[in-house]
């Protein structure tokens, strides 16, 4: 029962205008629990259980839906997709549901990010001259062939692969490593340049300094392993000058450059 007043709807007393819209009170008159909803000067009979978190009202535990407003009462468990009321904590089998539901949005963050810069890529490569090709476990891959006087052809593949776990030196290695056999295997030319590109949210110290000094050594072939670190748009790779290579490895890090950054330098 509902009236537009802030008389009781039960027996009709004056309720004082002082009451806290949206919380349970009292009638002064008969005792009945009473509750004012946030969007109408309406007072409401309570029946003690599950206050809609939108208007304020409560509801039957039988109600999926608000009786004053509509507003859904229930929500899904993220983990185990078990049904529990809009204000409880937990759900049935014990999962916080608070917790679970900012990760969830987390991950779909990273996620969306993670989409986005290989998207990114896939129009950065292109542009730059890059075809796209398949490889075994790449997220993405491309190859460029160019053709020089002096070092004959090259080859250049570029493979990504995202990582939403936590990045190790070993993992970063494996990872390089498994790239630069595909290109192996492809090569049809005489030089390769491959470059494994970890693209991730978060690069660890270890892993930071692990890579700028990882330099794995072939003939006639460069193995330059970047990562790319979403959170912040830094690229890491090795940032040292072999002797050997003195005359191509400027050339290799300004090509990572232009090719897989996606925001500028921080200062």
């Amino acid at each position: 029962m509902e009236i537009n007043s802030l008389d009781c709807p039960k027996c009709g007393g004056s309720i004082p205008e002082q009451i806290r819209r949206g919380k349970l009170f009292k009638c002064p008159h008969c005792g009945s629990t009473l509750v004012w909803p946030d969007k109408q000067a309406t007072l409401v009979l309570s029946f003690g259980a599950n206050l809609c978190p939108d208007c304020g009202v409560d509801n039957e535990p039988t109600r999926s839906f608000c009786r004053n407003c509509g507003t859904s009462l229930t929500k899904t468990c993220p983990q185990c997709k078990a049904t529990l009321y809009v204000g409880d904590s937990y759900c049935p089998n014990g999962h916080d549901f608070e917790y679970l539901r900012q990760r969830h949005e987390y991950e779909q963050q990273r996620l969306g990010r993670a989409k986005w810069y290989l998207d990114f890529i896939d129009t950065n490569l292109i542009t730059n001259g890059y075809t796209p090709i398949q490889i075994p476990e790449a997220d993405k891959a491309f190859y460029r062939s160019e053709f020089r006087l002096v070092t004959a052809t090259t080859e250049h593949y570029c493979i990504f692969r995202y990582f939403n776990e936590t990045l190790t030196p070993d993992k970063v290695r494996s990872t390089s490593e498994q790239g630069f056999r595909h290109a192996e295997e492809l090569k049809t030319g005489t030089n390769l340049r491959c470059y494994p590109v970890i693209v991730t949210d978060n690069v660890p110290s270890n892993v930071r300094d692990f890579i700028r000094s990882y330099n794995p050594k072939h003939f006639s072939a460069i193995e330059f392993p970047v990562i790319v670190e979403l959170a912040s748009g830094e690229l890491y790779y090795y940032t040292g000058t072999p002797l050997y290579g003195f005359a191509v490895y400027g050339g290799i890090r300004n090509n990572a450059e232009n090719l897989f950054r996606f925001r500028k330098s921080r200062s």
